[in-house]
């Protein structure tokens, strides 16, 4: 039998060494779990540790496909032009052929439904002129939402050595696919797609078996393992979750439906345990749970309108919310989620803000409403440091001109 040189010997150790690093990477996962109102974590695990996104990376494609129809520069009937790049991606795929086009309707869906490749491809050469481009351009939004371990090499998530996310940055994206494009999240959710006659049923199972979930997307490859990102909504509590490196598409299934029960049962234990502001002058909106009447002052105002809620003052008058500095601590669908945010974000903040005042705007210029959830009534530098102190908890923070008149409101402002 022939000896091995020292240095295939080395190579059989490395190669030896890389699959056992693999299998056991696999074998224990990374997960993370959040409440969606306020991006409060409710579970973690190895949620930092760099992992393959697979078809989770979809999201970011349809992240930037949303951003274009927000911006104009696409339309839903937009037609994209199918490239030999793109036809060429392997499997899962659509099918669609060089010199044909799809619309970007239909582009959506089959990336949802079917996770088609070859669709994903497609839609970063439309966005960027080359996938490569894309890919480039999907890396640089993922800093601007906070996804610093997140580097992307393609649209679709097909296996690249330097293709890296974490737990927590997908449920950053998935976090900002919610906020930042309400009117069109509700895609996440389509359990069949039907493109020329033939059906294409959504990979994502817990459409149809856990009660509540509403989106976002599976994944696999190899290296990855099973992936996958969901959103639950149960009782007007929303959470969040992401599993990464699953075993087996059933385990992870079954792993995830664990995660959003023990999600519910946190989100819901921590909404009981958070009092109600009473040491200051407060503005909670008018659907926030459990609030009695005294907690609650609503401005005047037609209800089509942007609404600036007032505050109570120590002997129960309205007093009106002054134009001043603050934070804003996100932007909800609902008023009970902003509320719910402030009364967690209230337990973070700094001293200085034990006068500031919180407020719930609703701004209703969208096709779906939005709230703002703000604290104001500090100095500008009082409201970048509050930033810094929360951006070390993971939670969103922007520092704010709070203007009180109600076209200021109507502008987005």
């Amino acid at each position: 039998m022939p000896r091995l040189l020292p240095a295939a010997i080395l190579a059989l150790v490395v190669l030896v060494v890389l699959i056992l690093s693999v299998a056991s990477a696999r074998a224990d996962y990374a997960a993370l779990v959040v409440d969606a109102a306020t991006g409060r974590v409710l579970l973690e695990r190895n949620a930092d540790v760099r992992r393959f996104p697979a078809s989770l990376t979809k999201m970011m494609t349809l992240y930037m496909v949303f951003e274009a129809l927000k911006g104009g520069s696409l339309t839903l009937d937009t037609k994209l032009a199918v490239s030999d790049h793109a036809a060429a991606q392997p499997p899962v795929k659509l099918g669609v052929k060089k010199g044909q086009t799809i619309r970007v309707k239909d582009a959506i869906l089959a990336m949802v439904t079917r996770s088609a490749n070859d669709v994903a491809a497609v839609v970063g050469e439309a966005i960027a002129g080359t996938e490569a481009k894309f890919a480039r351009r999907m890396t640089e939004k993922a800093r601007l939402l906070g996804m610093r371990d997140t580097v992307f090499r393609n649209a679709s998530g097909l296996p690249d050595d330097a293709q890296i996310t974490t737990a927590r940055d997908m449920v950053r994206l998935a976090l900002a696919l919610r906020r930042d494009f309400p009117e069109y999240y509700k895609v996440f959710a389509t359990a069949v797609f039907t493109y020329k006659g033939v059906q294409y049923n959504n990979h994502n199972q817990l459409l149809k078996s856990y009660k509540g979930v509403d989106g976002l997307k599976t994944g696999f490859t190899r290296a990855a393992g099973w992936n996958l990102a969901a959103s639950a909504l149960r009782d007007g509590r929303s959470i969040v979750a992401v599993i990464l490196g699953g075993e087996t598409r059933g385990w992870r299934d079954k792993k995830m439906a664990d995660l959003l029960d023990l999600g519910f049962e946190r989100v819901t234990q921590q909404a009981l345990r958070v009092p109600l502001p009473t040491d200051k002058p407060s503005l909670l909106a008018r659907a926030a749970p459990g609030a009695g009447a005294s907690e609650i002052v609503l401005a005047e105002g037609d209800s089509d309108e942007p609404i600036l809620l007032s505050a109570n003052g120590a002997d129960g008058s309205a007093v009106a919310v002054p134009s001043a500095w603050g934070i804003q601590v996100g932007a909800f669908a609902s008023a009970d989620g902003a509320a719910r945010a402030l009364m967690y974000v209230e337990t973070l903040l700094p001293p200085e803000f034990a006068t500031a005042i919180a407020v719930v705007i609703e701004v209703s210029k969208y096709e779906t409403p939005l709230y703002r959830a703000r604290f104001v009534g500090v100095p500008k530098a009082s409201a970048a440091a509050a930033c810094a102190i929360l951006s070390t908890r993971n939670q969103p923070c922007a520092v704010v001109y709070h203007r009180s008149d109600a076209a200021a409101l109507a502008a987005g402002n």
